[in-house]
């Protein structure tokens, strides 16, 4: 049995419960939308009942940011989201009323921002592993 629920929206538009997200490449670097709390977010949103992933994807991102995606190309995939990576040829960005700014991230900085609690795990993939000091088994241990 299928455990997705609804939710009706305000404006009567049944939404699923799943969200597609975008990460969207500009010149190298990575769009995140900043919410009205100050979280840094990708761009995207739920999936209207009867609408593919893709297709949800495609629009929420539409409407978050005033620009078209003509293609996308699916990451990963689980019962309750849907990751994408895309490449928009533009800077210029037309926000909604759901985010108050924007920015254009490099990976190396992306974790520095205050991300969303989904946007770290949609992104978790990225962060820069830790090097770890491993010790050289052939030389001899010593007490300090």
């Amino acid at each position: 049995m299928n455990s997705t629920v609804l939710n009706i929206t305000a404006n009567n538009i049944i939404d699923t419960n799943r969200v597609s997200k975008i990460i969207t490449i500009y010149n190298n670097k990575i769009l995140m939308l900043q919410k009205k709390n100050g979280q840094f977010e990708l761009p995207g949103g739920h999936i209207q009942r009867g609408e593919s992933p893709s297709d949800g994807a495609k629009r929420e991102f539409l409407e978050e940011t005033g620009v078209h995606i003509k293609q996308l190309r699916q990451i990963t995939s689980c019962s309750s989201r849907v990751l994408y990576k895309a490449y928009i040829n533009t800077g210029i960005i037309k926000l909604s009323d759901e985010h108050k700014s924007f920015k254009f991230v490099s990976i190396q900085n992306l974790f520095k921002l205050p991300l969303s609690r989904w946007s770290k795990k949609d992104l978790a993939f990225l962060k820069p592993r830790q090097k770890v000091a491993v010790e050289d088994p052939l030389e001899p241990m010593t007490d300090n």
